[in-house]
């Protein structure tokens, strides 16, 4: 099962607290060095996991500073990226306007047709939200027959309640409401009528407290991906959780 936080009663309006977060987000060249360098190897995994082709559609469901589904254009993919955050949004468009379709939008209720994506992520979104189960339906409901999902969430983790530097009461460390594991996300995927092909665990925590992303990002990323592999079979300790499933 997934740990709801049954306990964790304190952020019942997600949408208000993710939405101030968002308005807050900075692009990549205002990271850390060691945090960006890490968040472009997992990003730049999850797009390549994606195997997308000339012209699919894609939508980035939580896309935050943008820089994801910037990475699609690589591929000549038409990107259609979405959060809650209205300022948030607005900074990405300017970020990258070479994306375009930047828009306002509701994991719950998208803004789109049925069955008219080839692909949809969900990259650092379940965890925040209270139903997961609906957010999935509702992706599934916007992807084509075949077409894909890719999800990322952070693995095992060990949620601890701070004050809110929004509402100043009790909540979940990063607004992080669920932790998961291998098991508990491909049960999810599975009761939202998506098929998981393939599991991955990723970005190893040892490596990255070495500051293995820094000094390697110059290297291919087949280097690196081989490297955190391994890494994660002699020490178990991956950041992330991530699977590709399919809709059927």
């Amino acid at each position: 099962m997934i740990d709801s936080g049954s306990k964790r009663q304190h952020l019942k309006d997600y949408r208000s607290h993710y939405a101030a977060d968002a308005e807050a987000i900075v692009g990549p060249t205002l990271l850390n060095p060691h945090w960006r360098a890490s968040e472009l190897r997992r990003t730049e995994f999850l797009v390549k996991k994606l195997k997308l082709k000339s012209g699919d559609n894609i939508l980035d469901v939580g896309c935050g500073s943008g820089w994801l589904s910037q990475q699609c254009l690589k591929y000549d993919a038409n990107v259609f990226p979405i959060d809650l955050g209205i300022l948030g949004v607005k900074g990405a468009r300017e970020r990258y306007p070479k994306v375009g379709h930047f828009q306002v939008g509701d994991v719950y209720k998208l803004p789109f047709v049925d069955s008219v994506f080839d692909s949809l992520v969900l990259s650092e979104v379940l965890e925040h939200i209270e139903n997961v189960s609906m957010a999935l339906r509702e992706s599934r409901r916007v992807i084509k027959d075949g077409g894909h999902v890719m999800i990322s969430v952070p693995y095992r983790e060990n949620i601890i309640e701070h004050l809110c530097i929004h509402c100043n009461r009790l909540t979940p460390g990063n607004a992080h409401l669920h932790s998961f594991d291998s098991n508990t996300l491909v049960q999810t995927c599975k009761d939202a009528g998506l098929i998981v092909e393939e599991v991955y665990l990723i970005c190893n925590k040892f490596l990255e407290i070495l500051g293995f992303p820094l000094f390697s990002v110059r290297w291919p990323h087949s280097v690196w991906n081989g490297i955190d592999k391994i890494a994660n079979k002699i020490l178990f300790k991956p950041s992330f959780v991530a699977v590709r499933a399919r809709k059927i």
